[in-house]
């Protein structure tokens, strides 16, 4: 199991685009696949941005996209566990689409931290205005060259 830092679950401050104050815990979740770690989902009710806390802090997102668990910046489908990681990544893909139509009416996405687009491609598919921000350099470059 991959495991960067256990951050406490605290409250963000404001939102991270309008900088209102009142923001809204929407949902609790924890990631299963990867690291294990809790974290929420808030929503901004005067711009309607949904963003997810707590975030990484910069120095640590290397950790996470550069290790062993984390094949998503490869998308090779040679090996078995590369095809496995496909068919659920594909899955859940499906169902982070219908919670969003759950909960919120916009058609608009915008994903920092988009790894290889795999997740803003099949929103555009679904008729959402996509936008993706990768910092990344090996994922960037493979999401541009196979999502434009």
């Amino acid at each position: 199991m991959f495991h960067v830092k256990q951050f406490p679950i605290s409250v963000p401050e404001n939102c991270l685009l309008c900088d209102n104050k009142d923001v809204i815990k929407h949902h609790e979740l924890h990631d299963y696949f990867l690291t294990r770690e809790p974290f929420s989902i808030y929503r901004c009710p005067a711009c309607d941005l949904m963003f997810t806390w707590p975030r990484p802090a910069t120095h640590e997102l290397p950790a996470y996209y550069k290790s062993k668990e984390y094949i998503s910046h490869s998308n090779k489908k040679s090996d078995l566990q590369s095809r496995i990681y496909q068919l659920i990544r594909n899955y859940t893909l499906r169902q982070k689409i219908r919670l969003i139509r759950k909960f919120s009416a916009g058609k608009r996405i915008l994903d920092i931290g988009c790894a290889t687009g795999e997740f803003l491609n099949q929103c555009k598919k679904q008729g959402y205005t996509t936008t993706g921000v990768e910092p990344d350099e090996q994922a960037r470059g493979y999401a541009s060259g196979v999502h434009g």
